[in-house]
């Protein structure tokens, strides 16, 4: 399953956003199960040093600079030695590890099923999860474009070739095609994330033994670190036969774990939020000039939150109607207490 990359020449302009719905959630443990379908409607620290560099010419210091120091000491996150790894036997023996927390989701973790996948990055304090469906492209937001009809032109460009004149055989194909619908600036349409999930902790403070893992046999995420009260542990998979994101938050024995859920939508069509509901693409700028964008430039979600279900659907604004997606959140809590959830 491959990756999907953001266009490289995307520029956003960024301003100032509604708040984000939040879910605050008490409890000790909880399962949350989320599936995404199209609809059918038309780092903060490591165990790492800073060594000075080779052309200071000043003092050496004493020892090397931690870049622990650098972090506030209620907030420092301490990666797993290496001795409890293989005591523990924390690492897949396929798969991959990181003792550090990934800042963005070009350092997170991958799971899905082939038609689902996510990506999972962030802290223990602030973790995030951008969930991705193999459907959700950017749809035409007028007609679909055909390839530009140069073929006419073909022989004058070879002529132009085979004598030499390679600037006028281009010119003379980018001028035919600018007469077209399909101009030579049109970018392609963009995939994208249905959301950004964000688990928030209330109380961020100092945790040891961070580590994350990926099990290539299984596709499971598993993030677990240590601070006063035990062991934590979240774990997150896509599952093949339910077509669903499983994610479990455990706590430690008699912990309790208080978070808030966040469904963030900011990143579905990067660019600018005109008004609560409706979001617009901003424009891309290339070498040569400004693309032309021919995907839907707007999206308009609508939300519905009962306790322990979330739905979100979203809603493009096209010429051939409003084709969108929705998705829909679970959350199952197991222990003594139950969560309380409320929507700000």
């Amino acid at each position: 399953m491959g990756r999907p990359q953001a266009h490289p020449r995307t520029m956003q302009r960024r301003e100032s956003v509604p708040p984000m719905p939040k879910f605050p959630l008490r409890g000790e443990r909880f399962t949350i199960v989320c599936a995404v379908a199209l609809c059918c409607l038309s780092t903060i620290a490591s165990s790492q040093t800073v060594q000075p560099s080779s052309i200071y010419s000043g003092p050496s210091p004493e020892k090397p600079i931690s870049i622990l120091e650098f972090a506030p000491p209620d907030q420092r996150v301490v990666a797993m030695p290496l001795q409890e790894r293989i005591r523990l036997g924390a690492v897949p023996k396929r798969g991959m590890c990181s003792t550090d927390p990934a800042k963005t989701s070009d350092n997170g973790l991958l799971s899905g099923n082939g038609k689902m996948w996510v990506e999972v990055f962030g802290d223990p304090f602030s973790e995030q999860i951008f969930f991705h469906h193999e459907k959700l492209l950017q749809p035409w937001r007028d007609h679909p474009l055909q390839a530009p009809q140069i073929a006419s032109v073909l022989p004058e460009v070879r002529k132009l070739i085979l004598a030499g004149e390679y600037r006028q055989a281009l010119e003379l194909s980018l001028g035919t095609a600018e007469k077209t619908d399909t101009k030579p600036a049109t970018d392609n349409l963009r995939d994208h994330p249905a959301f950004d999930m964000r688990i928030i902790e209330s109380d961020p403070h100092s945790v040891s033994d961070y580590l994350r893992t990926t099990d290539f046999e299984t596709g499971e995420v598993k993030v677990t670190w240590r601070d006063n009260q035990g062991v934590w542990v979240r774990r997150i998979f896509v599952s093949r036969p339910d077509n669903a994101v499983v994610q479990l938050l455990t706590a430690p024995d008699h912990g309790v774990t208080n978070i808030t859920l966040q469904l963030d939508t900011s990143m579905v069509l990067p660019g600018r939020r005109t008004d609560g509901t409706v979001r617009h693409i901003t424009e891309r700028a290339a070498q040569s000039g400004t693309l032309h964008d021919p995907g839907a430039d707007q999206i308009r979600f609508l939300r519905a939150f009962e306790p322990h279900h979330l739905v979100l659907q979203g809603y493009y604004s096209t010429a051939q109607g409003h084709p969108g997606y929705a998705s829909v959140t679970r959350v199952i809590a197991t222990g003594e207490q139950s969560p309380q959830v409320k929507i700000n």
